[in-house]
């Protein structure tokens, strides 16, 4: 499926290029089983992904493009991050 997209194979890539050893994959997979997280996992453990929608979510949270409010605590996608602790020029 991300074969045929090559948006998707960037995402991906950049994904590749992140945060992923910083992935505790046991929280992601429990994410997943409470309902957290709109996707599905195999009796083995492994994520799958059977629509396009599925794999954009997949690759939003490899890329950790998710946000809780320290003022409202609602939880959005974030589209373009910054961390707190970097300065500003």
């Amino acid at each position: 499926m991300v074969k045929a997209r090559i948006s998707l194979q960037r995402k991906l890539q950049k994904a590749a290029q992140g945060n992923l050893e910083r992935i505790d994959f046991t929280r992601l997979q429990d994410f997943i089983r409470q309902g957290k997280i709109a996707l599905t996992m195999s009796n083995e453990g492994k994520i799958e992904c059977s629509t396009i929608q599925e794999a954009k979510v997949l690759i939003d949270v490899l890329m950790d493009n998710f946000v809780k409010s320290m003022l409202t605590d609602e939880e959005y996608k974030a589209f373009n991050k910054a961390s707190l602790n970097a300065t500003a020029e």
